[in-house]
């Protein structure tokens, strides 16, 4: 059961109490491996009100799975091992690319109408281009994003973030330090020149 256990106890309850002689609730069945099993829960279980991501649980799970980063990411969720665009291409899954001459509008004040025919010319002819250059795949051409299989070797190289902010700050931070210590040489160098005391009474605490 992948949702509803809850509910089935709540069925469960009313049927021993007499009040659900039939004890049986309308189901929706799936065909779904562990992975895909385990994947449905975790949605499932996040759309429920005031749910929180059990995210020992998810970052495990998504991270060895990074063939499924297009399904995690509307959910806010992020891999730590990422594979690039290419790697979806025999799937069904597709990443919608912008159109390099559409978003233009007509403006009557900018643009003749032979311009913008011109213009609308240029956005067909580039799309007949496009599909002239790709192949029409053939029905079961796809294979389900599940099925993917990945290697170490398509991985791409990422940030730790968390590295870098700590490396910065050592940095910054050494930077501050020499700053503090060039300051100081020289006021001590121009204080000690006058025979004036170079600390001050706060500074000595």
């Amino acid at each position: 059961m992948l949702d509803g256990h809850l509910r089935l106890e709540v069925v469960q309850e009313l049927h021993e109490e007499g009040w659900w002689p039939e004890a049986t609730v309308p189901v929706v069945m799936v065909e779904a491996d562990e992975d895909m099993a385990t994947y449905l829960r975790i949605v499932l279980n996040r759309t429920q009100e005031f749910q929180r991501w059990n995210y020992d649980t998810i970052n495990q799970f998504i991270d060895q799975h990074p063939q499924l980063r297009p399904l995690y990411e509307p959910f806010g969720l992020y891999t730590e091992a990422v594979l690039p665009e290419t790697f979806w291409h025999n799937t069904a899954l597709t990443f919608p690319r912008p159109h390099p001459l559409k978003g233009q509008v007509y403006d009557p004040e900018t643009m003749t109408l032979p311009q913008w025919a011109e213009h609308t010319g240029a956005v067909h002819r580039h799309e007949q281009a496009e599909k002239a250059a790709t192949p029409l795949k053939q029905p079961g051409d796809h294979a389900p994003v599940f099925s993917k299989r990945w290697a170490s070797t398509d991985l791409l190289p990422i940030h730790d973030v968390q590295a870098a902010v700590r490396e910065n700050t050592l940095k910054m931070r050494e930077v501050a330090e020499t700053i503090t210590r060039n300051y100081d040489e020289k006021r001590r160098t121009e204080k000690v020149a006058k025979g004036e005391d170079w600390q001050t009474s706060r500074r000595k605490r």
